[in-house]
């Protein structure tokens, strides 16, 4: 091997290096993929041409044509590396040529290439580039250098790019390529100044195995069960999105049944899902008219983040093709498993103003959301809904400091009595900013963020100092229902916190009565089930809150200190069924053998007041009776029933 060409051989062995690396790591896919494997191709085919080139020029081969093709074979793949090298920094930062006159602009910008490849052509008969002098050397043009100044106003475009869009961009992707550039710079000067120094390619290559590691990073980009793009990938371009204000036509799809198959189902059988899932999704993709990049976000997350050139009307026709084919069982180890996936079409940047807006409104495509059909953003995202949320956390802190929340009361009738003889307390919120906010959004942000037991200690205290009034005693009320959240129970002695406010303002542990949730019974820890034993013991009673709604371990019920059983308001609106109507009757008689009276909630019409009351239930609760109301209107309220007043 000619010492010569030490570094270009050199350079084909790294070039083939992260080639085979690219390839068994099936990153071959993808625009930005598809375009580093375009440089590689040209380093490899600039360095074979360069060392053919060098090798006649040795031997002094005496085919001129051959040797006049190999160099000018190596100055255009020369001339078109950075050319391709801008392509991919423009994909890179999602800079691409938008707007009217595009074609014109882009052939204003290939213009310099195609004047650089016209002079090479043309190099056979002027020989301003090159030339084979009478000895048989190769000798340089007096014009050679505006290739090289050519290829340098392309590389400063490319890095002027960088420079413009360089907040699209992560810091370590831009010192990788500032680093690239450096090291492509100094090789380049170095092999002009001395032509017999080949260090250029060598270089060339290095530096893609330096974007190859920092830049591409395949195990962060790619992942390995599904061999589709990871989430951080999905985050990088989303961001870009925002960050350059470029339209994308977004396919989203959430498996919305996927945690209950994975809970079914080993974990080799759920990546199985994920894999043929996967491979369903690329195939649908690919014999769309669509072009675009397939990520895995996870939790059966999938999403396609299309090209430009894709239109509405085509994007529309493959959501829908991926709705009905996604339908269809899939079958592993001869076993069908269906799966709901929630296809929905967006844009982005669209209506939303931030990644996280468009983050938070996927992950609220579950079972609500699901319909069976295509679903469209614009149709079910709510930017009040989502600014609420954004704010929940300071809007909850700034209630419980001021003080802004308050109970409302909603009468629970006994039928055998015929009086209201007891009431739930449930918290409301009224912001100045987003008015009346619903217990649904804030009590599940209240649990994540702690600020749940702040606001149960609110209520308990608000309650107790109701019955503590005079007001109270003449309504004749036995008690008040306080909900007790999963969180609260979680508390490490719960009773210490509890009893002392009751002592505070006089009240007996018979006047609260304690509400718990089914789901809560469910996923019971040792916290939990020594909480309620301590405060039972203390003279709380119990209720279980939301019966029907889970899989209720009646074993488990039937174990705790309970003395009320609630039957949920889904169950009550299905009386007209005739199958639920058998199951309530026979709950109603197994809560009756275990000693429990039951309180029928979500009760709306008289003909569901008398059906309860057939049944022998012994209380009734909703809006047949009574909204949730203020104190002073409950107040009122039970005195004009209950004493005539």
């Amino acid at each position: 091997m000619d010492k010569v060409l030490y570094f270009d051989y050199c350079a084909i062995l790294l070039i083939l290096v992260i080639a085979t690396s690219m390839i068994s790591k099936r990153m071959y896919k993808g625009l930005l993929n598809k375009h580093f494997l375009l440089m590689i191709l040209l380093c490899f085919l600039t360095t074979v041409s360069d060392i053919l080139a060098v090798e006649f020029d040795v031997f002094r081969l005496d085919n001129m044509f051959l040797r006049y093709l190999s160099h000018s074979l190596y100055l255009v793949f020369h001339c078109l590396t950075p050319v391709v090298f801008v392509m991919y920094i423009t994909l890179l930062t999602d800079s691409r040529i938008r707007g009217k006159m595009v074609g014109l602009r882009r052939a204003i910008h290939l213009l310099p290439l195609t004047l650089a490849v016209v002079a090479i052509i043309l190099n056979k008969y002027n020989h301003k580039i090159f030339y084979i002098d009478g000895n048989g050397d190769y000798q340089r043009g007096s014009l050679i250098f505006v290739l090289y100044i050519i290829s340098f106003a392309y590389i400063a475009f490319g890095y002027i790019k960088l420079l413009i869009y360089r907040h699209s961009l992560e810091k370590n992707r831009k010192i990788s390529l500032v680093v690239f550039l450096i090291f492509t710079i100094i090789a380049v000067a170095l092999q002009f100044i001395c032509p017999h120094l080949l260090v250029e390619m060598f270089s060339h290559a290095l530096g893609l195995l330096f974007i190859l590691l920092m830049v591409q990073k395949p195990e962060e980009l790619y992942d390995s069960r599904t061999g589709l793009l990871k989430f951080e990938a999905f985050v990088r371009v989303i961001r870009r999105c925002f960050a350059n204000n470029t339209e994308k036509n977004i396919i989203l799809i959430n498996i919305t049944n996927y945690f209950a198959l994975r809970d079914m189902l080993e974990y080799k059988k759920t990546v199985k899902i994920l894999q043929v899932l996967s491979n369903h999704i690329k195939q649908i993709i690919s014999n769309s008219k669509v072009n675009g990049d397939i990520y895995h976000l996870d939790n059966g997350q999938f999403a396609v983040i299309l090209y430009e050139e894709s239109d509405l009307q085509k994007v529309e026709e493959t959501g829908v093709h991926l709705n009905s084919e996604l339908r269809n069982p899939i079958e592993i180890n001869g076993m069908e498993i269906n799966v709901q996936a929630c296809v929905c079409l967006t844009q982005c940047p669209g209506e939303f103003e931030n990644f996280d807006m468009i983050y938070s409104f996927f992950n609220e495509l579950d079972d609500d959301k699901y319909t069976g059909k295509v679903l469209h953003s614009d149709d079910l995202f709510k930017k009040d809904r989502y600014d609420l949320m954004k704010d929940i956390d300071g809007i909850l802190e700034n209630a419980l400091v001021e003080r802004k929340f308050e109970v409302y009361y909603q009468p629970i009738f006994n039928i055998k009595a015929k009086k209201f003889t007891s009431a739930e307390a449930l918290i409301r919120l009224n912001d100045e900013k987003y008015g009346f906010i619903s217990p649904e959004l804030f009590i599940p942000a209240a649990e994540k963020n702690g600020s749940i037991n702040r606001i149960g200690s609110y209520v308990l205290e608000e309650v107790c100092k109701f019955i503590a009034t005079d007001e109270f005693k003449p309504l004749g009320l036995e008690y008040i229902e306080i909900n007790l959240s999963t969180v609260e129970c979680m508390q490490s002695n719960l009773i210490a916190k509890v009893m002392p406010v009751l002592d505070q303002y006089a009240v007996t542990a018979s006047q609260v009565n304690l509400e718990i949730t089914e789901t809560a019974v469910g996923n019971m820890q040792s916290t939990m089930n020594t909480n309620i034993t301590d405060l039972y013991n203390s003279g709380l009673t119990f209720s279980l809150d939301d019966f029907g709604t889970g899989y209720s371990n009646m074993q488990r019920i039937a174990s705790l200190p309970l003395s009320i059983i609630k039957i949920d308001r889904s169950l009550a609106s299905s009386i007209s069924d005739k199958s639920t109507r058998v199951v309530l009757e026979n709950t109603v008689k197994m809560i009756k053998a275990l000693n429990m009276k039951i309180v029928v909630e979500g009760v709306e019409t008289k003909e569901m007041a008398d059906y309860f009351e057939k049944l022998k239930c012994d209380y009734i609760q909703g809006y047949y009776y009574s909204r949730p109301v203020p104190r002073n209107e409950f107040v009122r309220f039970v005195r004009e029933k209950n004493l005539g007043v």
